[in-house]
């Protein structure tokens, strides 16, 4: 008998530990790291708009000889059932030497350079109701979507949900269904946020007296595996309440920061859309895309106000980008190449070049890139041309040249701009900057 209870403990233990096995199988895990070396130089209208004797913009340039980046991810896939499949991804992004956290809002917690904080940019479940029909719920892939496969290396985009004019975090409730090739999506998001002034915030169940700011978009893509074929993505959104993200405060010349007054619950509405056309291998070697986007702001002549009247009182500052004229209409067309060479198998060095346009009343939401710049929402024109080096299969280094030259004020926190009295939302401006990055990427 006691040999019966020894041997069946021994089978306890065998089949735990295969459980155990079986379970830690239902989870994959994997990793990159990303060093980035970079040269940076600013040339044109000082940022604090200061004026010369004569009135005019102060001109000013300014170096950065070299500052190190890199930043570490952690991503998690767990597919438990045929029926659910859960994602999420750990981001640690910052300077050498250097834990002062930037300026951010919530669809940039992990695309700025802060510490060694690990923040979540992605944490999703994929519900697939039938084999067509799936719900996906929390904080989805939206950033570097098409084309940033080809610049950053990748055989297909980084993103799941691709929202053409918006490369910025969110939380997102999706509705995907699969006709052959193609996705059909639409999507939900919900903004809501504490406001300061707001005695109500203290409470969890009461986060804000006001309704919250809501985005209804959807999108199809038709993912092409034939060569001449190009891949088709056709995406939009629209916010018919827009209401402004807090804390607001502006910088006095004194460097005090002053709070807002008044800001209002909505601001007026925005929408925007974005058809993208890509062929990979369209010859040998060669991947060609080109993509048109509009945006679309209409303001209700509501501004955010802040207390610098020579009495105190409260005087209107910002406004919904494009509210100061007649044109709310705004356009973006986005280009680019890459050459991969006929040498060197999974070696080939890659060489491609891109270039966007963008118009003075364009409004896009977007946040910066690894290389501390942003390209998709320049009111001006953008350049780049970059040469990647595969090393290994897990390791790549990639040398970038980029000239971004504004011809006019980028919006504020995506959507706002200054009242017509201090220049209007989309003042003319001369700005150029120049920057060089030598980046290396391993994937674990």
């Amino acid at each position: 008998m006691e040999e019966l209870l020894s041997r069946l403990g021994e089978f306890e233990e065998i089949v735990g530990e295969l459980e155990r096995k079986n379970a830690l199988q239902r989870l994959s895990w994997s990793a990159d790291y990303r060093l980035t070396i970079s040269h940076f130089r600013f040339s044109g209208d000082a940022l604090d708009r200061s004026q010369d004797a004569g009135g005019a913009p102060v001109q000013v340039t300014e170096r950065n000889v070299e500052q190190w980046t890199h930043r570490a991810r952690l991503m998690l896939q767990a597919d438990p059932i045929p029926q659910l499949r859960f994602r999420a991804r750990l981001v640690a992004f910052k300077r050498f030497g250097d834990s002062v956290n930037g300026l951010s809002i919530d669809g940039a917690n992990a695309r700025l350079p802060r510490d060694v904080s690990a923040r979540m940019d992605r944490f999703w479940v994929d519900w697939f109701i039938t084999d067509k029909l799936s719900v996906s719920l929390g904080r989805l892939s939206t950033t570097d979507g098409s084309p940033s496969e080809l610049r950053e290396n990748l055989d297909r985009p980084a993103s799941s949900v691709s929202i053409g004019l918006v490369d910025s975090e969110y939380d997102i409730a999706a509705l995907t269904y699969a006709i052959g090739p193609a996705l059909l999506r639409g999507f939900y998001v919900s903004r809501q946020f504490q406001r300061p002034d707001d005695p109500l915030g203290q409470l969890p169940f009461l986060a804000s007296q006001e309704q919250p700011t809501r985005i209804f978009g959807g999108g199809l893509q038709v993912r092409s595996e034939t060569r001449g074929i190009p891949t088709f993505e056709l995406s939009g959104f629209y916010n018919p309440r827009f209401r402004p993200v807090p804390p607001h405060v502006l910088p006095l010349a004194s460097g005090a920061l002053v709070p807002a007054s008044k800001v209002p619950s909505s601001m007026g509405r925005f929408a925007g859309g974005t058809l993208l056309l890509m062929w990979r291998e369209l010859f040998t070697g060669l991947d060609v895309f080109a993509s048109a986007s509009v945006s679309y702001t209409l303001g209700n002549g509501q501004a955010v106000e802040f207390p610098v009247g020579p009495q105190g009182q409260s005087v209107p500052i910002l406004v919904l980008s494009g509210s100061d004229s007649d044109t709310r209409y705004g356009t973006h067309i986005y280009a680019g190449i890459r050459f991969t060479a006929p040498f060197g198998g999974a070696h080939a060095p890659k060489l491609g070049a891109e270039f966007t346009a963008g118009s003075r009343y364009l409004v896009t939401i977007t946040t910066p890139t690894t290389d501390l710049l942003i390209r998709l929402g320049v009111r001006g024109r953008t350049y780049d041309v970059y040469a990647i080096q595969p090393i290994y299969q897990q390791l790549f280094a990639r040398l970038s040249w980029t000239m971004i030259d504004h011809d006019y004020a980028p919006p504020i926190a995506g959507a706002l701009g200054l009242v017509t009295p201090l220049g209007g939302t989309s003042r003319a401006i001369k700005r150029t900057i120049h920057g060089v990055n030598l980046m290396l990427n391993a994937t674990f």
